[in-house]
């Protein structure tokens, strides 16, 4: 319980969020405050296509939530959702989580469901997994993505 007042404390404060302060140990706990757009990096603290991934990002944290990052950072940065690589900087040096984002954001426009995307991100952005075995968080994404 302790944790989900400090995520809901910190959503509270988007400008003074910083990644110590979000507690991740429960896999989706960023997705789970009440405002999770609010723990995302303002996208006017960057430029250009890293911009525009953050500004994604915080217009659709639901769908965030339900995608997978395939750069790696579920196991170098313990993250379990493409949501989380926008509540840091991670992103700036990623084209893996830019990518996917912004793929995101151009099916949603096209009004595709939850399992579409899903399944287009993952044939997109699945061959960049940078580890032979599955992490937990990836095994856990394929057990509840919405499409088989």
């Amino acid at each position: 319980m302790g944790s989900l007042v400090a995520v809901a404390a910190v959503c509270l404060m988007p400008s003074a969020i910083r990644a110590e302060d979000v507690d991740l140990e429960d896999g989706h706990q960023c997705c789970r405050a009440p405002h999770p757009e609010a723990l995302v990096i303002p996208a006017d603290q960057f430029v250009g296509e890293t911009s525009a991934a953050y500004a994604a990002a915080k217009q659709m944290p639901d769908i965030c939530c339900k995608l997978f990052c395939y750069c790696g950072c579920d196991q170098v940065h313990g993250h379990s959702s493409l949501l989380e690589c926008f509540i840091t900087d991670h992103t700036v040096d990623c084209p893996t989580c830019r990518r996917e984002v912004l793929l995101a954001l151009q099916l949603k426009k096209q009004r595709k469901t939850i399992g579409e995307i899903q399944r287009a991100v993952d044939q997109q952005s699945a061959k960049d997994y940078p580890f032979k075995n599955a992490s937990k968080a990836l095994i856990d994404y394929r057990a509840r993505r919405q499409y088989k």
